[in-house]
């Protein structure tokens, strides 16, 4: 379990996890999530806690829903099945993690790699069927680390890209 969590926070040191939520203001949350044969964790970041909230499906379940959105999502598939998985994957990856999220505008999501792909954005809540970019502003990072690092640069002009060298 202790290298899932190493893993799942990107080579985030537990002295360094203070500083990763000094970095964030009140509106943003970073969800880091770690995927395991028998185990799916989700590791919610705020200004002020950290929840770790354990997925309702993990390991070949889990990357059956990924592979099977990925496939529906590059063949353009009927827009009601894409839709359908979707909304999947929204009650797998993001559904649980309600609570802990609260009212942030702002998320920063650190996939496991069996979540590579997965265009967060595009998550369809099937009761609201709202999309979670409809919701709030949703960002990838490769890691917790990185966020850490690029605290306290000056911002430079463009679109600034967590992990990006330079401004694009």
């Amino acid at each position: 379990a202790r290298t899932l969590v190493e893993d799942a926070l990107g080579g985030v040191a537990a002295a360094d996890v203070s500083r990763l939520q000094q970095a964030l203001d009140d509106e943003t949350a970073i969800i880091h999530y770690a995927v395991g044969d028998t185990i799916a964790v989700a590791w919610v970041t705020t200004r002020d806690r950290i929840t770790a909230i354990e997925l309702p499906k993990a390991g070949p379940a889990l990357i059956t829903l990924v592979a099977r959105h990925r496939r529906l999502s590059d063949r353009n598939a009927a827009p009601a099945a894409v839709l359908a998985s979707a909304q999947d994957l929204y009650r797998v990856l993001i559904a649980p993690l309600s609570a802990s999220i609260g009212g942030a505008s702002s998320l920063i999501i650190v996939p496991d790699p069996a979540l590579a792909g997965v265009s967060f954005g595009a998550l369809n809540n099937p009761i609201t069927h709202a999309y979670l970019a409809e919701l709030t502003s949703v960002a990838m990072a490769p890691s917790g680390s990185l966020l850490i690092e690029r605290r306290g640069e000056q911002p430079r002009p463009g679109v600034q890209l967590v992990g990006a060298d330079q401004p694009v």
